[in-house]
């Protein structure tokens, strides 16, 4: 996250956009599925790291 302290105004506001809208959506789905919410983050599989 580093970066997007030189990046364009507009990249910064796509970026912050994305993240409020990830975390507006794991509020949604911890209201509707509480802690169950979390197991699918939980995954030991390296298909799912895209780092």
């Amino acid at each position: 996250m580093a970066h997007l302290a030189k990046a364009d105004v507009r990249e910064q506001q796509l970026v912050l956009a994305d993240k409020l809208a990830n975390m507006r959506a794991i509020a949604r789905d911890d209201a509707k599925y509480g802690e169950d919410l979390w197991q699918r983050f939980r995954s030991q599989s390296v298909d799912n790291c895209s780092f």
